[in-house]
């Protein structure tokens, strides 16, 4: 169940994203990413069987908000932007993570 939850979880983050500091003030913060990975509902980019715990949401939102992922792709998954296509450097961004957020969603 967890390899699934994580694909999932990976899945949801690529289709939401497309390199930035945590510091810019148009970049969305740790809990604004947290809540929306946690947020289920009409609109979601995280499928309603899919249930992510506050800490392992925090873990995914911390990942990224400090990853060269850019403020557009952040603001995308934040704002639950289904329409948004990732740029490459994006794309490599979020795959230089996959050990980290499977680490996130995998941990007791």
């Amino acid at each position: 169940m967890r390899i699934v939850t994580t694909a999932l979880v990976t899945a949801v983050v690529f289709a939401a994203t497309a390199c930035g500091g945590p510091a810019d003030a148009n970049r969305p913060s740790i809990d604004q990413v947290s809540q929306s990975l946690r947020t289920g509902g009409k609109g979601s980019l995280v499928p309603s069987s899919v249930t992510l715990t506050k800490k392992a949401a925090d873990c995914v939102a911390r990942n990224l908000v400090y990853s060269k992922l850019s403020d557009k792709a952040l603001k995308a998954l934040v704002d639950q932007d289904k329409s948004f296509s990732p740029s490459a450097a994006d794309e490599a961004a979020l795959k230089s993570l996959d050990q980290q957020l499977i680490a996130c969603v995998t941990s007791p």
